[in-house]
């Protein structure tokens, strides 16, 4: 029994860190971004709450702009399966830039949070037309790829 119970201590420090990624989150006032480290040891230290995680906070006054940005996920392997890459980038009025990961984000939930961005007066730019897509319901992944999502 001891054996069993040493074997999945091992399993969880092991793969319980790879299943927690930085996050954000936004209310009425302030963006909070947290952070874990890269090191596996480190951020299940975090996650138990034996090590400090690094979080920011940027007050939504304090938000320039923010740029939403569509980057295509260059594939080597025909089996790499990653994801592309959606973000939103902040630029604040004191000079500071963050890069906040919409991946996991569903469609109509990015449409809520653009359209909270332009209820703050934060101005949006958008060169790639995402907004528009996402009114037409469009695939991202199919548009951006037209059609063709081959290896490279």
């Amino acid at each position: 029994m001891v054996g069993i119970y040493n074997c999945l201590n091992s399993r969880i420090f092991i793969t319980l860190p790879t299943y927690f990624n930085s996050y954000w989150r936004i209310n009425k006032e302030e963006v909070k971004i947290t952070s874990y480290s890269n090191n596996d040891g480190i951020k299940l230290m975090q996650l138990l709450g034996l090590h400090k995680k690094d979080e920011q906070v940027i007050k939504l006054a304090n938000i320039g702009n923010a740029e939403i940005v569509y980057k295509k996920n260059i594939r080597i392997s025909l089996v790499d399966f990653n994801p592309d890459y959606l973000n939103l980038y902040l630029d604040t009025k004191d000079g500071q830039k963050y890069i906040l990961s919409l991946g996991n984000t569903d469609y109509q939930k990015l449409a809520t949070i653009i359209q909270f961005l332009k209820d703050n007066q934060i101005e949006l730019i958008d060169k790639q037309g995402i907004v528009q897509l996402l009114r037409e319901n469009k695939n991202l992944f199919t548009h951006f790829h037209n059609k063709k999502w081959t290896a490279v």
